[in-house]
C-alpha cells in the first residue's frame, strides 16, 4: 500500500500516524519518490501483511437499536408493511431471498434481481 505524505495539517499527520499504526508494513511515500517506493515495495512484496480490522469492527457486538440511535422511548410509525414489501419487489424484477427477524416487530428482507 502506497500512501502520499501530507505534513499540511496537524490533521493529516494525526490521520498518517493512524494509519502507519494500522498497517505497519506498508509502504510509504512522498509523490517526489512514489516511482521508486512502488518498484520496491513490488520488487519486494510483504509475505504476511497486517490486514486491518474492518471499520465496523467495533459495532458487531453492538444491537441494532443502538447503531441506528434509537431510545427505549422512541417509536416508528410506519404502514410499510412484510406483505406489501412481498407483493411490490416481484412486481418490479426483485426476489426475496433471506428473511431476518429482528425482534417482534421488525424483520429484514434482502431482494435480488431475478435471473432471466
Amino acid at each position: 500500500m502506497l500512501l502520499r505524505q501530507d505534513t499540511a495539517t496537524g490533521f493529516a499527520n494525526l490521520a498518517k500516524n493512524r494509519v502507519k499504526e494500522l498497517m505497519p508494513d506498508a509502504t510509504y511515500s512522498s509523490w517526489s519518490r512514489i516511482s521508486e517506493s512502488l518498484t520496491r515495495a513490488i520488487s519486494h512484496p510483504t509475505v504476511d501483511p497486517v490486514v486491518p480490522d474492518t471499520v465496523f469492527a467495533g459495532y458487531s457486538r453492538t444491537p441494532l437499536t443502538k447503531k441506528l440511535g434509537i431510545k427505549e422511548d422512541m417509536a416508528a410509525v410506519s404502514d410499510l408493511s412484510e406483505p406489501y414489501v412481498r407483493k411490490t419487489g416481484p412486481a418490479t424484477g426483485l426476489v426475496d431471498y433471506k428473511i431476518c427477524a429482528i425482534d417482534k416487530t421488525w424483520s429484514g428482507l434482502l431482494f435480488t434481481r431475478r435471473k432471466s
